[in-house]
């Protein structure tokens, strides 16, 4: 079975700890694709008509090749799943995808069956997953998003705004842009767009409309490589960019100054940058080659770079080992600078029983001090420090010295947020990541946990106006989480995509094409 890749997309991506699948089409290749996920730092690339892919360089025979139908390129169902770490199943007349094995003939099977069956009779016509709308920004009454269009010759991408309930129409931006890596800062929209052949950095202005250049870009276009981020620290505006294919290439980051860039340091995949004072703190990522020495403190007025943290430790790396033996390394971006010490995640990479914790790092002396027992996730909040227990799952706190350690929550959680001075999560009901279940909150101020939802969610999402569900099954919609716990259905619908901003959310039906705001 055959199926666009926008689909393959939707169906292996989530909004959870597993990052987000994206597709990479260039002209100069009509008939090459190369999906990635830079969470998993994996790589698949397909050739129309190749009975062989490559996942991170290597290559792999495969029983049915790629097609291009109707000016579109289609990959093998199950092949393309299992190479995104999926597995395919069949039930009753439905492909199940999952990534893991499920018992057909429970009755919680039967149940969702008969339920998506009765879903799937729907008369309406899903929104064509080739061409999504993808919400972008808010701005008062307005909402932005992008619409895609395939051409014979390309991908192009359009900016959209629909302002209350009004008709939709396109904003007219010179040039040729790059909608997808597009940032809203503040009131204005920051994206990358192609004029006469030369690479800009223009910013939009979401309440006037209006356009500025905000800097020239030099020796890069966007067939070059993407934009990795855009990201304002301190007042000032820094850009990071992808050259190259993404198991050799490299990035760059740069800072906006006086109208153009200039560079700051160089990576083969940055992780995390922070900036204090007149430093810049960095990890990376190298997983072709040695992981360890990978933190730097870059001295923004002396222009120079420097290693610190101890000798063979890796930084914001998270270390897994498989019962089998196998181990796995995914990037956290989890970076503090705090009173002059450094907050990141760290393990002994020389020592294979080590596994990855938070360490306290002085950069004046390169000491550091292990603060936390083995986790994969970690946040400051005031004077102490937050983090997942690695051999209980629990929500648990230390003082940044490393005493006074305290378990939150006797639960295992995922998804953890803080906001405010609250931890939200969800309930991990499994061994798996996505075997997530009601979500809770605890508050930090008088250590009680409260349970939000009445049912399982797909996500869920705060902001200065409250805490949203997105469910789906035999009720999907958006769940607004009232003060004493219950939940309000705003949304009575199947929902697609879920974008959150400072003003609200902004979202998209699988049976209606268009961008929608809760406020």
């Amino acid at each position: 079975m055959l199926v666009p890749i926008r689909l393959l997309e939707t169906l292996t991506s989530s909004d959870q700890e597993g990052g987000r699948w994206e597709t990479i089409w260039q002209p100069k290749q009509p008939d090459v694709v190369t999906v990635r996920n830079a969470q998993l730092k994996r790589t698949v690339v397909f050739t129309v008509n190749g009975k062989t892919m490559t996942m991170n360089g290597e290559s792999r025979g495969i029983p049915v090749a790629p097609q291009k139908i109707d000016g579109r390129i289609m990959l093998p169902l199950r092949t393309a799943a299992e190479a995104f770490g999926q597995r395919i199943d069949w039930l009753d007349g439905l492909i199940v995808i999952g990534d893991k094995a499920f018992d057909p003939h429970s009755p919680e099977t039967l149940a969702a069956k008969e339920s998506i069956k009765k879903m799937l009779t729907d008369r309406r016509k899903p929104v064509n997953v080739d061409q999504p709308d993808t919400p972008l920004a808010s701005y008062g009454a307005s909402v932005f998003f992008i619409r895609y269009d395939y051409t014979s010759s390309a991908l192009v991408e359009q900016l959209m705004v629909k302002t209350g309930g009004g008709n939709e129409k396109a904003v007219k931006l010179a040039g040729k842009p790059v909608l997808s890596s597009a940032k809203a800062i503040g009131d204005e929209l920051y994206f990358v767009m192609e004029v006469e052949g030369r690479a800009e950095l223009a910013a939009y202005h979401l309440g006037k409309g209006t356009v500025r250049l905000v800097a020239k870009i030099a020796d890069w276009k966007p067939g070059d490589g993407w934009v990795t981020g855009i990201k304002q620290m301190g007042g000032e505006l820094y850009v990071v960019l992808h050259y190259g294919e993404i198991t050799m290439g490299s990035e760059s980051l740069y800072k906006v100054d006086s109208g153009a860039l200039k560079k700051v340091s160089s990576a083969k995949s940055y992780i995390s940058y922070e900036k204090s004072g007149n430093f810049l703190y960095t990890t990376d990522f190298t997983p072709m080659f040695s992981v360890a020495d990978n933190l730097y403190r870059v001295d923004l007025v002396k222009g120079t770079s420097s290693n610190i943290g101890k000798s063979g430790y890796a930084y914001g790396i998270d270390l897994s080992v498989t019962p089998g033996g196998g181990v796995g390394f995914s990037s956290v971006d989890a970076l503090y600078v705090k009173d002059g010490s450094l907050f990141v995640l760290g393990y002994d990479n020389q020592n294979p029983d080590d596994r990855s914790a938070v360490y306290r790092i002085n950069p004046a002396d390169n000491s550091q001090v292990r603060v936390t027992p083995p986790t994969s996730r970690f946040w400051l909040k005031d004077d102490r420090i937050l983090y997942i227990d690695a051999s209980t799952g629990y929500l648990e706190s230390v003082k940044h010295d490393g005493t006074d350690r305290r378990t939150l929550v006797q639960r295992k959680a995922s998804n953890v947020t803080l906001l405010g001075g609250d931890l939200y999560y969800m309930e991990l009901t499994g061994d798996n990541l996505f075997d997530v279940g009601h979500v809770y909150r605890y508050s930090l101020s008088d250590g009680k946990e409260t349970k939000l939802s009445d049912r399982s969610a797909v996500a869920y999402y705060g902001n200065k106006n409250g805490v949203y569900l997105w469910a789906d099954g035999y009720e999907p919609g958006i769940y607004r989480v009232e003060s004493d716990g219950r939940n309000t259905r705003l949304v009575a619908d199947s929902v697609a995509a879920v974008v959150p901003t400072d003003q609200g959310l902004l979202y998209t039906l699988t049976y209606q094409k268009g961008v929608f705001a809760l406020k």
